[in-house]
């Protein structure tokens, strides 16, 4: 599945939330190298929803249109590859900072080795290894974004 086939099947998530009164826009980023798309959510005017009611909206949605597609997406091997080729370049870098905190992996660490030590040590340090070694990009909305 190229990018774009991804895009535009992301489509009928933005469609699926506005049936439910809420605007979703899409920003185009990368996550691991990969490119992907991040969504801004906010409430159409007059609509006023609870925090359940929200989460349980946007979970059908999130189950009938996103997920699927992301798990396609983000499964095949294009991205594989690509998130294993931004791996051996941040590699050194963060085992060195999990090890600041305690962690020690081996040189060859996997990813899956990787990430989960990220999220041992962020709940008690709040630092993210990922994000502070450039191995995850930024994941920050443009202060235009809803202009």
């Amino acid at each position: 599945m190229s990018f774009q086939e991804y895009k535009r099947g992301l489509g009928s998530y933005v469609d699926c939330m506005a049936s439910v009164g809420v605007e979703a826009r899409m920003l185009e980023s990368s996550t691991y190298g990969v490119p992907t798309i991040l969504f801004g959510e906010r409430y159409l005017p007059g609509i006023e929803l609870t925090d359940d009611q929200y989460r349980d909206l946007r979970g059908a949605c999130v189950d009938k249109t996103y997920l699927p597609l992301a798990l396609v997406y983000q499964a095949q091997s294009s991205s594989i590859e690509t998130t294993n080729a931004r791996l051996d370049t941040f590699r050194p870098d963060l085992v060195a900072c999990l090890a600041k905190y305690d962690v020690t992996l081996p040189d060859d660490a996997s990813y899956d080795e990787i990430m989960q030590a990220i999220t041992t040590v962020n709940p008690g340090s709040g630092v993210g290894c990922d994000l502070e070694t450039g191995f995850m990009e930024s994941q920050v909305f443009p202060d235009d974004f809803w202009d």
